[in-house]
Parts: structure tokens; sequence; C-alpha cells
């Protein structure tokens, strides 16, 4: 596993991740890539986004993207095209907002 931070907001962030996805491609095509901004439950969008059944714009829309996210989808373009043109698997992490909303208000052991 290779976690690479990021300033959310920061495209020289998302330069070098995008560095690190393509040197990782070059020694193990087999590579997948987790993505903490969008919930396990929009997995299927981001599938038909990265086999091409769906555009960009399409993808967007059905993973609201300004409101599930927020952050300027340009930033985050060239690892999404990079992972499409080579089939890379993009993985949707993050849980529920509910979800994650409760736990930050509530506390876990709530």
């Amino acid at each position: 596993a290779i976690y690479v931070g990021e300033r959310h907001d920061s495209a020289a962030s998302h330069q070098a991740q995008l560095a690190v996805v393509a040197l990782a491609y070059s020694v193990d095509p087999s590579l997948g890539v987790g993505l903490e901004m969008l919930p396990q439950a929009l997995q299927p969008q981001l599938d038909a986004y990265v086999v091409g059944s769906v555009d960009e714009d399409g993808f967007l829309r059905a993973v609201e993207w300004p409101k599930t996210w927020g952050f300027d989808f340009a930033l985050y373009r060239p690892i999404f095209e990079f992972c499409r043109a080579h089939g890379v698997r993009l993985y949707a992490l993050n849980a529920a907002r509910n979800l994650s909303r409760a736990v930050r208000q509530k506390g876990v052991e709530k």
C-alpha cells in the first residue's frame, strides 16, 4: 500500500499523486487507486466512468461532485484520466456521509 497525502486545493499535491500512480503502474499494472472523497455507495458510478460507459460530465452529475466533495474536479482530472486510459480500478473508500457525521457529532461509542 502506498499512501499519498494532499492539500485538497493544491495542484502540486495532485501532480505528485499522479506521478506516484504512474510510477506504481509502471511497476505493477494491477494497481488500484483508493479515493477518500467518494462514499462506497458510489462505486458503481466510479466503475462506469473508468470503463467508459459514462463521460466525465455524466460521472460528475451521478456522484453529485459539488455536494459530495466540492473541490474543483480539474485538480483530480489527470489522475482520473490516467486511470481510465490504463484501466486502473478506482475504489470509493469513504463511509456514508450520515455515518461519518454521526461519528463526528456523537463519537464512535454511540
